[in-house]
């Protein structure tokens, strides 16, 4: 029995469509190996048309996931479209870049742009963007990449804020800085 399940795994099926319709409707009539061989004809035929169905279920899935992400970035685009002012993450930013190339905002503003990689306020910015205004401390902050050989090499723990004032690029700076203190207000 062992030397039969041993050589039914390692051989495997040799029987064809043309073969197959030969075979009489007796399977008794069959040798055990020869039945055997038909049985992994058919596992092979059954996990063949599995796997087409779970190929074709994919692709619909697919293609419903992407119908659906679509509508959710045009039900947000018109909730956004007559904001005045629209605050999110640069992860949310690179998640929703679409809807913010439709906003077609004229001025991005990034608060603690000195910790942030040049790459996320890059793609928060839209092809309309005129101002771009970065606030943030180059010398306390910096972008903290994980992987220390390529921030090394590629100097990604500098922000774009910080490479545009060592550039000389034009900027402000504060000389005294005061927080709000912020009340409420008890009816």
């Amino acid at each position: 029995r062992r030397r039969l399940i041993k050589y039914i795994i390692q051989n495997p099926t040799t029987l064809d469509d043309q073969t197959v319709k030969q075979i009489g409707s007796d399977l008794w009539q069959l040798q055990m190996l020869e039945r055997y061989d038909l049985y992994r004809y058919w596992l092979l035929k059954y996990q063949q048309y599995l796997h087409y169905s779970v190929r074709e279920a994919r692709h619909a899935y697919n293609q419903a996931a992407s119908a659906l992400a679509e509508y959710y970035q045009e039900e947000d685009y018109y909730i956004l479209k007559d904001s005045i002012i629209v605050a999110m993450t640069t992860t949310c930013a690179a998640k929703y870049h679409d809807v913010l190339e439709k906003l077609q905002s004229k001025i991005v503003i990034v608060e603690e742009a000195a910790a942030i990689f040049e790459a996320h306020i890059i793609t928060a910015l839209s092809t309309k963007c005129e101002h771009l205004i970065l606030i943030g401390d180059h010398v306390q902050l910096r972008p903290s990449p994980s992987v220390y050989k390529l921030a090394h090499k590629y100097q990604m723990d500098v922000s774009l804020f910080e490479r545009f004032i060592k550039n000389n690029f034009p900027n402000v700076r504060l000389n005294m800085q005061s927080n709000f203190l912020l009340f409420n207000q008890q009816c």
